[in-house]
Order: C-alpha cells, then sequence, then structure tokens
C-alpha cells in the first residue's frame, strides 16, 4: 500500500529532476508536464523553498500578454557535490554546486598503487573543503566514476585488476555519504538529466573504454554481476588478440579502442601516408592526440579515412546485434569520434548496410561538453532523485 507520505517525496523529487533536465521553468509549466493541480504543485512548491532547494528567479518571456509567469529553478547554493571521475590513466575531482557550475578541479595521473593513490585523492578533497571553507552539512555526497566493473563498494578491474573496497576507505576517513559506479552508468545517469526519455539503450565510446548501459523505467540497469550489457566486449573477430580486461579474443574495446588507434598513429608516425596529421602535429609525436587524428580524416586522410571505416563498421555490427536482443528502440550514444563528420557518415552507412530496417532513424548521437559532471548525475540519482 502506498503512503501518503510517499506520494508527496515522490512528487518532489519529480519536481527536482525535471528542473534539471529542462532548468528554468514556471510553476504552471511544472504543473502540466508532471500531471499536478495548481495547487498541489504551489505547495510542494512552497515547501521545497523553505528547505532551501529551489527558488524563484526573473519573471519568463512570453508571446501571450497578461501578467508574465515567475521562474522556478534549483538553488545553486542548497548544497555541493563532488565528482571523481578515476580510469587507469587519469583521476579528476570536481567541486559542483547544485546548478551543476565547477567551483574547482584537481586533476593528477593514476598511480599504479590503489590505496597510496586513494589516500592522495583524500588528501586532495581536504584541501578542497578547507579551500572552500565547507562543512560536512554543506556536502551532499561523493560520487565516483570507476573505469572498469564495480559493485558499488569494490573496484574489481579495469584500474588495478583487483579487488578493492574504495567505498570504505572514503567513508572511513571523511565521514562523508559516498556513492560508486562504473564509468558508463555514470555517463548515462548525466544523459538522463538532459532527456525526458525513461528508455533507452546508452552506448559511450570514449577515450577510457567502450561500453554501454541499459535505462528502464527511468533507472540505470545493473544486472547480477553489475555488468547488464558489457558492449565494449563482444567478441566481433575470433582472428583479434585477446582482451587483457574480458579475457576474449578480438573483442570491440581492442579492435576499435581510442587508445588502439592513438598507439596505431605513434607506430605509423613516420609513414608517408600520415604527412597531413604529422603537419596538424607540427612533426612532434607528442602532439598527437585524437582531435589532430579526425582532423586529418576529415581533410581526406586516406589512411585515417579507411581506419574511421573499419572501426565504424564493427561498431554499428556491435550495435545491431546488441538490439537484437534488447527490448529497447532508442538509443543515445557519445563518443569522441563522434565529432568527426568522415566518423558519423560511415558509421551511419554501415548501420543502412548491415539493416534493413530503419534503426538509425531511433539513434541520437550527443556530444557532451563535460563528461567528468558524470559522478556528480550518480550522487543526485542517489541522494536528491530517489
Amino acid at each position: 500500500m502506498t503512503h501518503i507520505s510517499d506520494i508527496k517525496d515522490k512528487n518532489k523529487h519529480d519536481i527536482i529532476k525535471l528542473l534539471y533536465t529542462k532548468h528554468n521553468l514556471s510553476k504552471k509549466r511544472i504543473a502540466i508536464e508532471l500531471g499536478l493541480s495548481p495547487s498541489v504543485l504551489t505547495k510542494l512548491c512552497n515547501e521545497l523553498k523553505e528547505e532551501g532547494l529551489i527558488m524563484e528567479t526573473s519573471p519568463l518571456e512570453s508571446l501571450s500578454a497578461g501578467r508574465k509567469e515567475i521562474g522556478i529553478s534549483i538553488k545553486p547554493d542548497y548544497k555541493y557535490c563532488f565528482g571523481i571521475t578515476l580510469n587507469h590513466k587519469k583521476t579528476s575531482i570536481l567541486l559542483v554546486d547544485m546548478g551543476l557550475s565547477v567551483l574547482d578541479e584537481v586533476q593528477f595521473t593514476t598511480s599504479s598503487y590503489p590505496e597510496e593513490h586513494l589516500n592522495g585523492i583524500i588528501d586532495s578533497l581536504r584541501k578542497l573543503i578547507d579551500k572552500h571553507n565547507l562543512g560536512p552539512h554543506q556536502i551532499l555526497g561523493i560520487g565516483i566514476s570507476l573505469k572498469g566493473i564495480t559493485d558499488g563498494i569494490h573496484t574489481h578491474s579495469g584500474i588495478w585488476n583487483l579487488q578493492f573496497n574504495v567505498k570504505e576507505v572514503f567513508e572511513r576517513n571523511l565521514k562523508i555519504p559516498v556513492v560508486i559506479d562504473n564509468g558508463i552508468r555514470c555517463s548515462a545517469m548525466l544523459e538522463q538529466l538532459t532527456t525526458s526519455d525513461n528508455n533507452f539503450l546508452f552506448i559511450k565510446y570514449m577515450e577510457p573504454g567502450i561500453g554501454g548501459a541499459v535505462i528502464k523505467h527511468g533507472r540505470v540497469q545493473k544486472g547480477e554481476s553489475h555488468s547488464i550489457m558489457d558492449f565494449g566486449h563482444l567478441i566481433m573477430d575470433k582472428e583479434g588478440d585477446y582482451c587483457p580486461i574480458c579475457k576474449r579474443r578480438g573483442c570491440l574495446e581492442s579492435l576499435i579502442s581510442i587508445e588502439s588507434i592513438l598507439q596505431y598513429t605513434k607506430d605509423n608516425f613516420s609513414n608517408n601516408e600520415t604527412s597531413l596529421l604529422r603537419d596538424l602535429c607540427d612533426g612532434n609525436i607528442e602532439n598527437i592526440n585524437i582531435q589532430n587524428i579526425m582532423q586529418a580524416a576529415d581533410k581526406g586522410c586516406i589512411l585515417y579515412n579507411k581506419l574511421f571505416k573499419h572501426h565504424a563498421e564493427y561498431l554499428a555490427i556491435a550495435l545491431i546485434n546488441t538490439l537484437a536482443v534488447m527490448d529497447i528502440k532508442k538509443v543515445i550514444m557519445i563518443g569522441d569520434l563522434f565529432s568527426s563528420k568522415r566518423f558519423c557518415e560511415y558509421f551511419r552507412y554501415a548501420i543502412y548496410e548491415y539493416q534493413l530496417t530503419p534503426i538509425y532513424d531511433n539513434i541520437e548521437i550527443h556530444i557532451h561538453k563535460n563528461e567528468l559532471l558524470s559522478p556528480i548525475a550518480l550522487v543526485l540519482n542517489e541522494f536528491l532523485f530517489v
């Protein structure tokens, strides 16, 4: 039996989530979006204002005559969140307000020694807390996005390739609520902040790795082994090498990862076919990055156009195979290579070549301005939206 207070709490959470998705809205618009009566909506908004979570803004622009509606938005200084993005190469720490404005940022190389590295992160967090004069009651929580498999407590693989209790280390030392998930699911949660879709397949193809997540009924699915859709490790080529992460032969990530593209480029930097890229890098191998490679491809470099076409085909086949066993129509994809017009065209063509039904119409390709906000989305989902 649903209690009245539960319904009230859910309505409050729905209001907050809607304000993150669509930002500055009037009470009238919020009531229409959520199907609430104006009187109920006004009462809930008044309570949220008293709690300090939302605030009134300036009158909204309107084409209709009459009194302008007052905007409602999240109050930025209600609380603050820390977001930590941790992969095998780099660690990033963000301090963010409730309006998702980045107040501070620290980045450093990930150490191969887990205990030493986590202690270094804790020291950085303490310095940020002191620098911004934050009390424990002002911090909503710490979100940690980990590369690889995690059960929400331990890191199992992807960074140190051993099981390590990350959650206990942070909570014992900082006495602040901590929530942990893998990078793919955190990114899917970030995507949800900008979309009203409650059911979609999420694919991420970026430098830390390739992966997928499933959003059903507005919630990220995890599965029994905390890896409900191991998209990046689908076997694609039986002749390929074994992947050090999944131990499978010829998986998607081992074949088309951004890391493999960068390594291929370094190995062939002096090749005559890379002259266009060498010019973009000023002849310095240290200047190689995925942006220069994409620029070389878009400028007509034959070597990288062949490579992008090949990688786009693998990605398209993996997606088509995944959709064949998943009952989800909508697909949202983000990735470094989607900034390349050439790669996007090769990917679109490959989808049409291998799938005659119009699934491409259900694919949306998004480019995030700040993927480092993904662990912040995790904090909001854990401590604010639920």
